[in-house]
């Protein structure tokens, strides 16, 4: 991850809280879950039936999605 990414990541994290301390972005961008972003900010689909169970995610009919603004970001900027 370039340092301009990083610098974005920081930003978007500012004053947000999360309970898992951003574990997707601390741990280097390794061992992401699947996800797509699907255009719609900040909502990304999950594509593992069984990922690691996000605090942010919510399921819905059969398919569930994620709303947080960073793993967005490293899904629609940085392809992961």
């Amino acid at each position: 991850m370039g340092k301009d990414h990083e610098k974005e990541l920081k930003e978007i994290i500012g004053d947000l809280v999360c309970p898992e301390g951003f574990k997707c972005y601390t741990r280097g961008l390794k061992n992401l879950s699947k996800a797509e972003h699907i255009g719609l900010e900040p909502y990304l689909e999950c594509l593992e039936e069984h990922a690691y169970v996000c605090p942010l995610q919510m399921p819905i009919v059969s398919t569930h999605y994620r709303r947080c603004p960073v793993r967005a970001h490293i899904a629609k900027k940085l392809k992961k």
